[in-house]
């Protein structure tokens, strides 16, 4: 009786609505500042039409912001704690689905820096439980002893727990298998579309690194013998915007850190505006050089304009390897970075 009363006080509720009005207040002024980036998280769950991505773009922050304005100020506050809940169950369906669908990023609820934001489903839906647990605390604590509600409350605690518990266990093991089920399907699909763009590869017969003229950030020109006489990587890259190109961007970050002693690794990319290309650095914490090929010469030459691709290059400027996007697949990567392995022994003995 001790524990109903505790949460009876008038602290303690205002205490639950503050707390989930704050973060329904915090994610739609968030989302409405920064609809583009809403927008693509909305798109990157791969379960939704453009038509329904739009609407939804424009319409959850406002209700999410008119929610929180609610829970605060008290008004309706068990009607609105129970719409905010279904729409948390809402959220982690959702979640679960995209994971079925390999839908990738965050909710866009909240920025990179907040610790409220997740890339893993997992926290994802743990997050919303929480908050789904805050919700229900004001719908059915802090009424009055003759509640109907708040003694089937009493009577059924055990029960609630247990439905809560289970739902919980239920999401997670969802997820689990949903990210089992897209991850042999996805690696089963990259296979195929690798095999498909090394065909294409394998027709260039390009020999030595031709000549280009790329561009650095401070608008400085530098030609193909500019460069260190050491084995090279160039990552080159059409688009900053596609997953294939994102994950061989952060591939080859891990390689820079690993072999960036004896081998130099360079992002090329054709006119892209400065900013985008800094912004996309800080985004995902990138410290090898971007240039932009000027003529799109090594675009071009190595046809890399639809897909990303890897150019090794000898210290003597003669191509050893070209290789297709790994797509975040760890056996290709693992490949890759046996090779680089395997010339540099060459080299040393």
């Amino acid at each position: 009786m001790g524990n109903i009363k505790f949460f009876n006080s008038k602290i303690i509720q205002l205490f639950f609505r503050f707390i989930l009005g704050s973060i329904f207040i915090y994610a739609g002024i968030y989302k409405i500042s920064n609809p583009q980036e809403f927008f693509t998280s909305i798109k990157n769950l791969r379960i939704l039409s453009s038509q329904s991505i739009n609407t939804i773009t424009f319409l959850l922050p406002w209700v999410e912001l008119f929610l929180g304005v609610l829970l605060i100020t008290g008004i309706l506050k068990r009607y609105i704690a129970l719409i905010s809940t279904i729409l948390l169950l809402i959220f982690i369906v959702v979640t679960i689905s995209s994971t079925f669908n390999g839908g990738i990023g965050s909710c866009g609820c909240f920025p990179e820096s907040s610790i409220l934001n997740s890339y893993n489903p997992f926290i994802i839906v743990i997050r919303n439980f929480v908050f789904i647990i805050f919700g229900i605390a004001i719908i059915f604590l802090g009424r009055t002893k003759k509640s109907k509600l708040l003694i089937f409350l009493k009577k059924h605690t055990y029960e609630f727990v247990f439905v809560i518990s289970m739902a919980f266990l239920v999401s997670v093991l969802l997820i689990s298998f949903a990210k089992i089920n897209y991850r042999n399907k996805y690696i089963s699909s990259a296979i195929e579309e690798r095999h498909e763009i090394t065909k294409k590869i394998e027709n260039i017969k390009i020999k030595n690194l031709p000549k280009f003229l790329l561009q650095d950030k401070n608008g400085e020109i530098l030609n193909s013998y500019q460069f260190e006489k050491k084995y090279i990587v160039f990552l080159i890259i059409n688009t900053l915007e596609c997953t294939p190109c994102l994950n061989e961007a952060i591939f080859i970050e891990k390689l820079n850190n690993k072999f960036n002693d004896n081998i130099k690794f360079y992002g090329i990319v054709p006119r892209i505006g400065k900013t985008a290309v800094s912004n996309f650095k800080t985004t995902y914490s990138l410290n090898f050089h971007f240039f932009q090929d000027i003529n799109r010469t090594l675009i071009n030459e190595l046809e890399a304009s639809s897909y990303p691709i890897k150019i090794l290059v000898s210290p003597n400027r003669k191509i050893l390897n070209i290789d297709p996007p790994t797509f975040g697949v760890k056996s290709f990567q693992n490949y890759y970075e046996n090779l680089l392995k395997t010339y540099l022994e060459k080299d040393i003995y």
